[in-house]
């Protein structure tokens, strides 16, 4: 029997790892599609309080058994000490005493029980689903996911079904009086109230974009923003390398004029032509010399020679010139226009704030506040105190360059 029962503890123990392992593979699923999502985006700062409170929302619902977490913590941390057992149903209040379990209602025809606590019903069908399409409306990246998991709603039913029996052993042993407990159940509150507190506040500073302030940022920065460039654009050209200056020039003077011919000559010579494909000033891998003399080729199609540094000496055959392209406007004005509305609201906070921070007459202690953030030293000091001889050098990284062997210094 022993064995057999260790067995099950196994089992149980894998089991509940597992579905542990879910909700945080669903949490993760959202978080990296929120920030993909913002990455992808444009190179404007996002609203960090808005992001924070989908992620809060996600993990609300995956691992607080689908309460709103307010209402999740006035029933359950509400100071009282009768342990209670919570069902899943929105809008109502079943908390019970401890050892009494308030039964989950049927809500209409075809509903039905989906799981029972000691033979008392506490979730239904259509409380799961009303709890699962609140999810899936919320985050909609785990619809789009829902393809590559085929198991989602089963998964995200057995986190809830384990968060009920979880939520009932804290409650009914008493751990949630627990003062280390308690004290991080302080930290989660006071957490969630400030993120809603950023809300709430962004909320009642009412900004507006117009399509003609987003068009205007779209020509002024369309060159800066690199979500806005399909192709960098430049000169299409190839080129045969030498090393020595006469041999350039033998093949210069066999291929000067003969633009269309210049492979098939390069070719008869056994030389090897490489394509530069487009050159501009993003190319890497490119000797600058030569990049800056094929940018400033003003006709094509032409051959030219180039010394691109000593012993290194280049013909180039520079075809034709293409144009910069950009992603059309009417397809980024709407991204374009959420990002602007963002970081207008975020100047609006910011200036709300200040104005407030007179009004309540908030005082900061400069020296005090260079305790603990002392001023940054000026970039010409932080190179030198990285050089061990230098003044500025710290004493100790003085004393270990002078103590360290001539040999290795000079190393």
């Amino acid at each position: 029997m022993e064995g057999g029962e260790e067995l099950l503890d196994k089992e149980n123990n894998m089991r509940y790892d597992i579905i542990l392992k879910v909700k945080m593979f669903l949490v993760e699923i959202v978080m990296g599609f929120y920030y993909k999502s913002y990455q992808e985006r444009f190179s404007m700062k996002g609203n960090a309080s808005c992001y924070a409170l989908h992620v809060c929302a996600v993990l609300a619902v995956l691992v607080l058994a689908g309460c709103a977490p307010l209402d999740w913590i006035k029933e359950k941390f509400g100071g009282k000490k009768a342990p209670a057992v919570a069902v899943i149903e929105p809008g109502k209040d079943k908390v019970s005493a401890k050892g009494k379990i308030e039964p989950a209602e049927l809500k209409g025809r075809g509903d039905k029980v989906l799981v029972t606590m000691e033979g008392v019903p506490v979730m239904t069908i259509k409380s799961f689903e009303e709890e699962f399409e609140k999810l899936i409306e919320e985050n909609p990246q785990l619809k789009q996911m829902a393809q590559f998991i085929p198991n989602l709603k089963e998964n995200i039913f057995k986190s809830l079904r384990s968060q009920l029996v979880m939520d009932a052993y804290i409650e009914r042993e008493g751990i949630d009086q627990d003062p280390e407990y308690q004290a991080d159940l302080a930290r989660f509150i006071k957490s969630l109230k400030r993120m809603l507190n950023s809300k709430y506040f962004a909320k009642g500073q009412s900004v507006t974009v117009s399509d003609a302030e987003v068009k205007k940022f779209y020509d002024e920065n369309k060159d800066k923003v690199p979500g806005l460039i399909v192709s960098q654009g430049g000169i299409r050209a190839v080129g045969v390398k030498f090393d020595t200056e006469p041999a350039a020039k033998a093949f210069f003077d066999k291929v000067k004029g003969k633009s269309k011919q210049f492979d098939e000559l390069a070719n008869a010579d056994k030389l090897s032509v490489q394509d530069f494909k487009l050159v501009n000033d993003q190319s890497l891998g490119m000797n600058a010399e030569l990049r800056k003399k094929v940018m400033g080729i003003k006709s094509f199609p032409v051959v030219d020679m180039v010394k691109a540094a000593d012993n290194e000496y280049w013909v180039v055959n520079a075809t034709a010139k293409e144009a910069k392209q950009y992603r059309p406007y009417e397809e980024v004005r709407e991204p374009l226009k959420s990002d602007l509305e963002r970081e207008k609201e975020m100047k609006a906070v910011e200036a709300a704030v200040e104005k407030l921070e007179s009004k309540y007459n908030i005082i900061v202690d400069e020296e005090a506040f260079k305790i603990i953030a002392p001023p940054a030293p000026e970039p010409q000091q932080a190179a030198e105190a990285l050089i061990p001889d230098s003044p500025a050098a710290p004493k100790a990284q003085q004393k270990v360059a002078q103590e360290a062997p001539r040999s290795a210094r000079a190393a």
